[in-house]
């Protein structure tokens, strides 16, 4: 959906980079790879292992980050996010994330309730 919102995807673009964000309680390989490096922007299910970076953190820590509760970089300085690669590519253009709509991340689903998205890793993750 991101990727519609043509001002801040094309600001996304601008890292030139694919982020892997792994979920570290979830099984192996869960989690989801940013495509930020030409327009359109994407994000593809998954880990990527040629990703450019990888970031890694429990499924919690990404929501709360996600619902504006912790600052990615707090996150990374406290060392509650491990990463590897040029993680500073990423955070130059992350406080642009703040414009998307993640109001089904916040606990605002709209007409779909929780059960009518499916997630199966994200429901390994939080043990449903």
């Amino acid at each position: 959906m991101a990727s519609q919102e043509q001002q801040l995807a094309s600001r996304m673009a601008f890292a030139r980079t694919t982020v892997a964000i792994h979920l570290t309680d979830a099984p192996e390989g869960t989690g989801v790879t940013l495509h930020l490096t030409k327009m359109p922007i994407h994000a593809t299910s998954g880990i990527e292992a040629n990703a450019e970076i990888h970031m890694y953190a429990p499924t919690p820590l990404w929501l709360d980050m996600l619902a504006d509760r912790i600052p990615l970089p707090m996150a990374i300085h406290h060392g509650d996010v491990e990463y590897s690669g040029p993680v500073r590519k990423f955070l130059r253009v992350a406080p642009i994330l703040r414009g998307f709509d993640y109001d089904v991340w916040r606990g605002r689903l709209g007409e779909k309730s929780k059960t009518d998205i499916s997630n199966p890793g994200m429901d390994a993750a939080l043990g449903s």
